[in-house]
């Protein structure tokens, strides 16, 4: 049986005066449950999104992000902050970016902390995840 909670009232963010939203962006994948998910996350505002991959080829990646932050949202954003994962540094994801005017910056391996704003909020995307599974129960299966 589903529990009922009610939605929130509002939805709250924070805008700074300094950074536009989709100004940058901070990208990486995590794994829910052995599934590979590509997570996005706005500097600016802490907004976020992910959408399961199906594979882990760059092109997939970046079908991916364009399904789930670029064509949903104002368009590419400015600059995409990445992990030195081979998917994001491959000629075909950095091809496809720079054919959107969209700038990429590599978090050097000795440098790892640098991704670790995305990295943070992993944890309440699992969580909110556990809570929808849970919700479900064993006869429903979340597809990815």
């Amino acid at each position: 049986m589903l529990k009922t909670r009610r939605a929130p009232i509002r939805f709250k963010f924070t805008l700074r005066d300094d950074v536009d939203f989709n100004h940058s962006i901070f990208i990486d994948v995590m794994y829910i449950d052995g599934s590979p998910a590509l997570h996005v996350f706005d500097e600016a505002t802490r907004f976020q999104a992910a959408k399961w991959l199906k594979k882990m080829s760059s092109q997939h990646l970046w079908e991916s992000l364009r399904t789930c932050w670029i064509d949903v949202y104002l368009g590419p954003p400015d600059l995409i902050n990445h992990d030195a994962g081979t998917n994001f540094t491959s000629h075909e994801f950095q091809q496809n970016a720079h054919s959107l005017a969209i700038t990429t910056k590599i978090a050097p391996v000795e440098f790892a902390n640098s991704i670790g704003i995305v990295e943070r909020y992993h944890k309440p995307l699992r969580r909110a995840y556990e809570i929808i599974k849970e919700e479900l129960g064993d006869n429903n299966s979340l597809e990815h």
